[in-house]
């Protein structure tokens, strides 16, 4: 069985590994914070790490 994802430009991806996406997505979401980011670009910034780490790309 496959799992997918949308990627940040909204083409659907095969997901690889989900272990780490939250850790992920978090990360990116906490460096926006810290550069001053607004709130939704925190989240825009957050989307497309989580989906790296889903992808399993390193």
């Amino acid at each position: 069985m496959s799992a997918f994802a949308v990627d940040g430009t909204g083409r659907c991806r095969l997901v690889v590994e989900p272990v780490g996406a939250g850790d992920a997505f978090a990360a990116g979401y906490l460096y926006g914070l810290l550069l001053g980011f607004t709130e939704t670009a925190v989240l825009r910034l957050g989307q497309p790490v989580a989906a790296t780490a889903l992808r399993g790309d390193r």
